[in-house]
């Protein structure tokens, strides 16, 4: 079997309602050689049923069971991130969350940049950040300067907007994600900065995914008064019931 060009990831967990549109935007990509991984520990059905009724030889469905006492002791997101990012088939490495949406052109415009400047090792793109459910108006994260030793991406890039050569994880510690829940609403952040010292994220100025937040995102989020806040754990554990 051929060695696809990229291999993307999604963190699948109990988001009937957007994952569909998630899957879709990936499938829907003008560069089409990827394998696209779905890693899938949703406690609900319905998650599962939706993810399963999308058919397409390059989806790969993982499922992964965690028990509630796993849950509560640890980040699952980022030991999921931990475990595959390294079992990448592909060159490059992207991970989109289960409930944003890429730009039909955006891993097309990603190979581009390699294509332009063979040193570069990790670029990212500008972002779209939209409230559902809030009259919030929505938000532009640019993608107008290098990131690296003068100057660290935390709270600056999206880590759905990041794609980096897989070669770049031999260089970095083994848990590249951090499992503990103090630190579990900064862990792409971090894990970007770590990226950034090895492999200097570079621009590019074009807006090529949505993030969108809602009442069920984890790392921010709508709350019930319709106002963005920050970190939810109930969204990503919720002990199954009895």
């Amino acid at each position: 079997m051929p060695t696809p060009k990229i291999t993307i990831f999604t963190c699948s967990y109990n988001k009937p309602q957007y994952v569909t549109d998630a899957i879709n935007s990936v499938l829907k990509q003008t560069f089409p050689d990827f394998e696209y991984i779905i890693l899938e520990n949703s406690t609900d059905g319905a998650t599962k049923d939706v993810v399963r009724s999308i058919r397409n030889s390059r989806i790969k469905v993982i499922d992964v069971e965690f028990s509630d006492e796993e849950r509560k002791n640890m980040y699952v997101e980022s030991s999921l991130k931990n475990t595959y990012f390294p079992r990448a088939n592909g060159e490059y490495i992207m991970h989109l969350a289960d409930d944003d949406i890429l730009e039909p052109s955006c891993f097309e415009e990603h190979l581009k940049e390699f294509e332009k400047d063979k040193t570069q090792r990790a670029n990212y793109h500008a972002c779209r950040i939209v409230y559902l459910g809030s009259d919030k108006p929505d938000d532009i994260m640019p993608a107008n300067r290098i990131y690296g030793r003068e100057k660290n991406p935390r709270d600056r890039v999206d880590g759905g907007s990041v794609m980096f050569k897989k070669t770049v994880l031999a260089e970095l510690p083994d848990k590249l994600f951090k499992l503990n829940w103090s630190d579990a609403h900064i862990s792409d952040g971090l894990f970007l900065v770590r990226l950034s010292l090895v492999a200097p994220l570079h621009p590019i100025d074009k807006i090529l995914h949505t993030k969108r937040i809602t009442k069920i995102s984890t790392h921010s989020y709508i709350n019930e008064a319709g106002e963005w806040s920050i970190f939810n754990p109930l969204n990503t554990f919720n002990p199954r019931k009895s």
